[in-house]
C-alpha cells in the first residue's frame, strides 16, 4: 500500500496511491480475495484535477461463487455511478429477471473511472480562498466497468457465457457519464450528488443520484 495524495475539499486533488492485497478465508468456505487499486491525481492547471482509479477485485478458488457469498456488485455510487440497485423499478424490469442489474452482479470486477474536479466557486472568484465561500467540488466524470463469473454464476440462463468478453464470455463493460457535485458537511461526512447517464440502461434517462461517498 503506498499514498502521498493530498485531500482538497471533498477529494483527493494531488498525488497518487495503490494498494495491492490478497486475502485468504479458511473455514466453511474456502476463497480468495484479491484487489488491485491504482489512483493517480494530477493538477495540469490550478485549480483543476485530472482524477483517474483503475480498480480490480475478485473472488478465487473453490467457493468463490458460493450461493452464501453475496454477489459483488459495480452498481454502487462509489463505483459505476447511474446503477445503482434502488434506481431500477418495475417499469424497468418488471418483476421477473432484469438484464441490466444482473449484467452488474459477479465474482470478479473492473473499474475504472476519470474525473476532472475543480472548486467552481473558486473558479468564479466567489468567495476568498480556493474553494470560495462554500466547501464545494464540481466534476464532470466518465466511469465505466464490467462484473462477470464463471458458467456456475447464474444458472437461469444456461445459453449465457458468464465470462467477461475478453476471456470468451458474454459479458460487456457497463458505462456512464455526468456531472458531480459534493459538499463538506462540517468536516463530518460528505454529501455528492449527480446528474448521470447510465448508457447500458436505454429505458432511463438522465437522473439525480444523491450518496455519502467522498471522491476516489
Amino acid at each position: 500500500m503506498y499514498d502521498n495524495s493530498f485531500f482538497g475539499i471533498a477529494s483527493p486533488i494531488l498525488g497518487q496511491r495503490y494498494r495491492i492485497e490478497v486475502a485468504p478465508t479458511f473455514g466453511s468456505l474456502n476463497f480468495v480475495n484479491g484487489i488491485f487499486d491504482f489512483r493517480k491525481y494530477v493538477m495540469p492547471k490550478r485549480p483543476f484535477t485530472l482524477a483517474g482509479r483503475l480498480m480490480s477485485y475478485g473472488r478465487y478458488g473453490r467457493d468463490a461463487e458460493d450461493l452464501r457469498l453475496q454477489p459483488i456488485s459495480i452498481g454502487y455510487p462509489g463505483l459505476v455511478r447511474g446503477y445503482d440497485i434502488n434506481s431500477f423499478s418495475v417499469n424497468e424490469c418488471g418483476f421477473g429477471f432484469c438484464d441490466a442489474y444482473e449484467q452488474l452482479l459477479g465474482s470478479k470486477m473492473i473499474v475504472g473511472n476519470l474525473e476532472l474536479r475543480f472548486p467552481p466557486l473558486g473558479v468564479f472568484g466567489i468567495g476568498d480562498g480556493f474553494f470560495g465561500f462554500l466547501p464545494l467540488e464540481m466534476a464532470f466524470f466518465v466511469d465505466g466497468g464490467i462484473a462477470w463469473g464463471s458458467d456456475n454464476f447464474r444458472w437461469e440462463t444456461p445459453d449465457f457465457n458468464e465470462d467477461a468478453f475478453f476471456l470468451g464470455g458474454d459479458r460487456k463493460p457497463v458505462w456512464s457519464t455526468g456531472v458531480s457535485f459534493r459538499f463538506n458537511m462540517f468536516n463530518y461526512f460528505i454529501l455528492g450528488v449527480d446528474w448521470v447517464k447510465p448508457f447500458q440502461r436505454p429505458d432511463k434517462g438522465w437522473y439525480l443520484q444523491f450518496n455519502m461517498v467522498p471522491g476516489f
